[in-house]
This record gives structure tokens, sequence and C-alpha cells, in this order.
């Protein structure tokens, strides 16, 4: 099941301004896993589903030297919607 638009809403602005370096593409945000991205270094799931915890699993890695960052940030990003975003 998805979640609410107003929850969407809250979700992206929550990343777009927390995560300034990370991208959310719009269209991937009418499923249940949503696209991140860092442009030129890793791309993200973001998993979305009412009654869940969210959840950040890294798809993509450009470079080694982004691997440490990617886990990094999807642990970050997990942590924080989950401590700052509440649905049921």
């Amino acid at each position: 099941m998805h979640i609410s638009q107003h929850i969407q809403s809250q979700v992206y602005d929550f990343i777009s301004h927390r995560f300034n370096n990370i991208s959310v593409d719009r269209h991937s945000m009418e499923t249940p896993i949503w696209t991140l991205s860092a442009t030129g270094e890793y791309s993200l799931s973001l998993f979305v589903t009412k009654g869940k915890p969210f959840s950040v699993m890294v798809e993509e890695v450009v470079s080694t030297k982004y691997g440490e960052k990617a886990l990094k940030d999807a642990n970050d990003i997990a942590s924080a919607l989950n401590d700052n975003i509440k649905y049921e």
C-alpha cells in the first residue's frame, strides 16, 4: 500500500533539504520503491510502504571510492526519515 500524497511531499522535502547532494526521481514516487541518486556517484532505493519503517538500500556505485559514502548516506537517510516522519 502506498503512502498518502501529504506524506510523499513531506518525505521528498525532507530528503531535498537535509541531503542536498541526493535527488529524488519524481516518477518513482508513485511506486513503493523510490530511486534516489547522487549524480555521478551512486544510486539508492528507498522502500516506502505504509505501516513499515523506511529502509534504504544501495543499488549502484559508480566507483569504489563512493562505496563508503553511499552506505553512510543510505543509513543516514533511513534513520532520519524513521526518526522524523511518522505515518500510519
